[in-house]
C-alpha cells in the first residue's frame, strides 16, 4: 500500500492496517481533517500535471463560481464531481448525513446531490424528492432574476403559437418577451420544431423508426421528459409520447441520473432488438435512397420559397 492509498482510505474512514471503520469520536472523522485528507490525496494525484494546463481550469472554475455567486447559486454549481468528492460524498452518507447537509456541506444543488447518490445506488428513484409545481418555478425565477417561464415545459398550444407566430414575422427579441422566456429558450425551441431537416422524418418513415428519432432534444423537452417521468411514467410510454426509441430515453434519463446502468441497458438492448428485428424483414426493400432523396429535394424547394417569413436573426440555416 503506497502513501496515496494510505491517506484515501484515511479519508474514507477506514483503518488502512486493519481495514476497520475509524469511530465517529476519533480525530480522523473531523469533517476538517477529512477534507484535508480528501485534499492530500489530489495533490498527490495532480503533481504531475502540467502547471500552465491547471491554471487555466482554475481561471476557469474561478469564474464558474463569481458567476454561481452572482446568481444567487451553490458556489460549485454544474462544476464536474472528481472521485475523491464523490468518495466522501458516499462515506457521509452513510455515516447519517442527510441530503440536505450535503448539499450544504459540499455547496451544490439539493438535486445535484441526490443526482450522485442516485447513481452510486445509495438511493432509489422513489427516494427524490417531487420537482417543484409551474408554479414554485416561477417564484423561484422572479427570486432571482430569471425569465417568469424559465425552465418551464412548453405547452403544445404554445409551443404552436410560438411557431405560428415566428414565421408571422416575430422576432426573437419580441417572442421572448411576449412568453416570458430567455432568448436561448426561444432559439432552442424554434430550432428543435422548425429548423431541423424534414428530411429526418422521412427518413424515419421509411425506415419504421419513430418520427424523432435521430433528433437533438431541446432544453424544454428534455426537462418534461424528466417531469414526466419523475411523474411515473414508464420508458415504453415516453418513448410513445416522445415519438422516439426507448434506447433514447434510457440514454437521456440515465446521462441526468434518473435511472441506474441497468435499467439504461435494458431499454437500448430492447430498443435495439427491434430494429434489428425490422432490418432482418425488410432486406428485400429498394430504392429507399432514391426515395427519400427526392422528398429532401422538394422539402428544400418548400423551405427555400418560404424564407422570407423567418426572421433574419435567427442564427440557424435552414
Amino acid at each position: 500500500m503506497n502513501n496515496s492509498d494510505i491517506i484515501k482510505a484515511l479519508a474514507k474512514g477506514i483503518n488502512p492496517i486493519t481495514g476497520e471503520l475509524i469511530s465517529n469520536d476519533d480525530l480522523l472523522s473531523d469533517p476538517t481533517i477529512i477534507r484535508a485528507l480528501y485534499s492530500a490525496v489530489e495533490s498527490m494525484k495532480s503533481g504531475n500535471i502540467d502547471h500552465s494546463s491547471s491554471n487555466n481550469l482554475t481561471s476557469t472554475s474561478t469564474t464558474r463560481e463569481d458567476n454561481n455567486i452572482k446568481k444567487v447559486l451553490p458556489k460549485n454549481h454544474r462544476k464536474s464531481w472528481d472521485s475523491n468528492s464523490i468518495d466522501e460524498l458516499v462515506y457521509k452518507f452513510k455515516n447519517g448525513s442527510t441530503a440536505s447537509e450535503l448539499a450544504k456541506y459540499f455547496e451544490r444543488t439539493l438535486f445535484s446531490i441526490n443526482g450522485v447518490l442516485l447513481k452510486e445506488s445509495l438511493i432509489d428513484q422513489d427516494d427524490l424528492p417531487a420537482p417543484p409545481s409551474p408554479e414554485k418555478k416561477r417564484e423561484i425565477n422572479i427570486k432571482l432574476g430569471r425569465p417568469q417561464n424559465h425552465g418551464i415545459p412548453w405547452d403544445p398550444q404554445s409551443l404552436d403559437e410560438l411557431i405560428k407566430k415566428f414565421k408571422n414575422g416575430s422576432t426573437i427579441a419580441e417572442l421572448s418577451k411576449y412568453y416570458d422566456r430567455s432568448v436561448g429558450s426561444i432559439r432552442s425551441s424554434l430550432s428543435k420544431n422548425i429548423v431541423l431537416s424534414k428530411s429526418q422524418d422521412i427518413k424515419n418513415k421509411y425506415s419504421n423508426l419513430p418520427r424523432n428519432h435521430g433528433k437533438p432534444w431541446s432544453g424544454s423537452l428534455k426537462e418534461e421528459l424528466f417531469d414526466k417521468f419523475r411523474g411515473g411514467s414508464s420508458i415504453p410510454e415516453l418513448a410513445k409520447y416522445f415519438e422516439r426509441t426507448e434506447g433514447s430515453i434510457g440514454s437521456t434519463l440515465f446521462d441526468k441520473g434518473l435511472i441506474n446502468k441497468d435499467q439504461y441497458e435494458d431499454s437500448y438492448s430492447y430498443s435495439g432488438q427491434k430494429k434489428s428485428t425490422f432490418i432482418q424483414n425488410n432486406k428485400d426493400t429498394v430504392n429507399v435512397t432514391s426515395k427519400t432523396s427526392n422528398q429532401e429535394n422538394e422539402i428544400k424547394a418548400d423551405i427555400s420559397e418560404s424564407n422570407d417569413h423567418y426572421d433574419p436573426d435567427f442564427p440557424f440555416k435552414i
